[in-house]
């Protein structure tokens, strides 16, 4: 129940208390004047009748105006809506379009890729990539060496590691470099 219907409520069953009690006083009659002529009769009665009659339209105005407020927010709402609905279609078509071009552009670099290569290629021909990884590190492996001969001599003769008991083709661990920084 809204606050508004339980003051009602409350209003008009104090209202009735008040004339019930005081009947008497309230249908005594007395001279009304309005202005322009007048009447006889109980103006008790008359203002109790004229509170709850204001009382009644309050309410009743309270509730036009929620209604309305009510009419305008379902208004807004659609027009919500209908403004959610065309930027959500707006945003699925920049979607599409950033995804055309995209597509374009893997393509366009597929093509030159290809091309480069002398040939098409497919996305698991990877055996050349490999071979360059190879020769990469075998040549960062003959760099390392040379540094490491470079080093050496420089820093003097020092006596080569002993190799015998590792297994063949195994180095200690750390390498030269780091056995001559041990030493010092």
């Amino acid at each position: 129940m809204k606050v508004s219907n339980f003051l009602l409520a409350l209003v008009l069953l104090l209202l009735v208390i008040f004339g019930v009690l005081n009947r008497h006083s309230l249908t005594f009659p007395h001279t009304i004047d309005l202005g322009f002529s007048k009447y006889q009769g109980p103006i008790g009665l008359i203002l109790l009748v004229a509170v709850a009659g204001c009382s009644v339209l309050f309410v009743l105005l309270n509730a036009l105006n929620d209604l309305r407020q009510k009419s305008e927010a379902n208004r807004l709402f659609k027009q919500l809506e209908q403004v959610r609905a065309a930027l959500d279609s707006q945003e699925e078509s920049r979607f599409k379009r950033l995804n055309d071009r995209l597509n374009e552009r893997f393509d366009a670099l597929e093509s030159k890729w290809g091309s480069a290569r002398g040939g098409p290629t497919s996305p698991t021909d990877l055996s050349g990539v490999y071979a360059r990884i190879d020769r990469v590190r075998d040549e960062l492996a003959a760099d390392i060496g040379q540094m490491e001969d470079t080093l050496m001599r420089q820093l003097g003769a020092t006596p080569k590691p002993d190799y015998s008991s590792e297994t063949p083709n195994s180095a200690p661990a750390g390498g030269i470099l780091s056995s001559i920084l041990r030493k010092k």
